[in-house]
């Protein structure tokens, strides 16, 4: 904790007088090394790094050193690691998620174009679900990353789906939920911070406080890729993937009821189903239930109340 929030002092207590072991690995097999680079701390980069941490350590995700400061989105840390000769531009995790992937979710723009253009990698890089980094942006919110993907990519990206559930865009901008199989502390820094619900291992859920500052960035965002998407002749605002999620479905699992409303606005189909009451009761937003519930005369409730329940 004291390594991911920059805490110097602290740290240099717990190792030098208290001898906790600096490279030891948690559940998540994250040291305290790949903590202080994911949260862009270069001072305490180099601490670890004089301390003989191991800086070949990979997590449960098998991400990197490297991989972990471009979530950060400090591009001073880059370049800090890249002068010593430890930033591997070629590093993907277990998912086949690329450094550009793990830029998306910081929301650095300045960032995100550094490595693009200087190790001249593939704006549309996939991982092994098909999924890019407009669509990683996206899921975090990154609304300035997005924006500068689809100025190079033009309107009709936000259509493209992956290979998995056939998600675009425009779904992972309407989900902030997450499926993390991590450890708890880890679950908690990665995932983005408008996430209702995070489940992690051994189907362990976990909640977190919302961002409300992030969760009307991601409506405001969602606002805008919806008016995008509009112009393109093949969209259908009501279009369903092959998982049977509509935008609704998902934007209804958020809990968030101003995604809700802009749905609407774009003409989303009335017909409220009893799914979209299980996933906000799900998501544990009693706002975006009691919206659904009163805008649905089909609403049947004992099914949703045992999800109320388990939320």
């Amino acid at each position: 904790m004291a390594s991911y929030k920059g805490h110097l002092s602290i740290v240099e207590y717990l190792v030098d007088t208290c001898h906790v072991p600096p490279d030891q690995p948690d559940n998540s097999n994250n040291t305290a090394l790949l903590y202080s680079a994911m949260g862009g701390h270069s001072d305490l980069v180099k601490f670890f790094i004089e301390r003989n941490c191991n800086i070949s350590q990979i997590n449960c995700h098998a991400a990197s050193i490297s991989m972990l400061a471009c979530i950060s989105g400090e591009l001073a840390l880059v370049h800090k690691l890249e002068a010593k000769g430890l930033f591997i531009s070629n590093s993907s995790d277990f998912y086949g998620l690329s450094i550009l992937h793990y830029s998306s979710m910081s929301n650095n723009v300045e960032l995100f174009k550094y490595l693009l253009n200087r190790y001249q990698l593939p704006i549309d890089v996939k991982d092994r679900y098909g999924r890019t980094p407009l669509q990683f942006a996206s899921w975090f919110a990154s609304s300035q990353v997005v924006e500068y993907i689809i100025s190079i990519q033009g309107n009709e990206a936000l259509l493209v789906n992956d290979n998995d559930n056939e998600y675009s865009c425009i779904h992972y901008a309407a989900y902030a939920g997450m499926q993390f199989p991590a450890g708890l502390v880890y679950s908690k820094f990665f995932a983005q911070r408008d996430a209702p619900v995070i489940e992690i291992i051994n189907n362990t859920t976990i909640k977190q406080n919302i961002d409300f500052i992030k969760q009307n960035e991601r409506v405001k965002m969602f606002s805008s890729l919806l008016r995008k998407a509009s112009t393109c002749p093949n969209f259908d605002v009501n279009a369903t993937t092959n998982d049977g999620q509509s935008l609704l479905h998902l934007a209804s699992k958020s809990g968030n009821t101003l995604l809700i409303k802009k749905l609407e606005e774009h003409n989303i189909n009335d017909a409220l189903g009893r799914s979209q009451v299980h996933n906000a009761a799900l998501s544990g937003s009693t706002s975006a239930l009691m919206y659904l519930n009163a805008n649905n005369t089909h609403y049947i409730g004992e099914v949703p109340l045992a999800n109320s329940c388990q939320s």
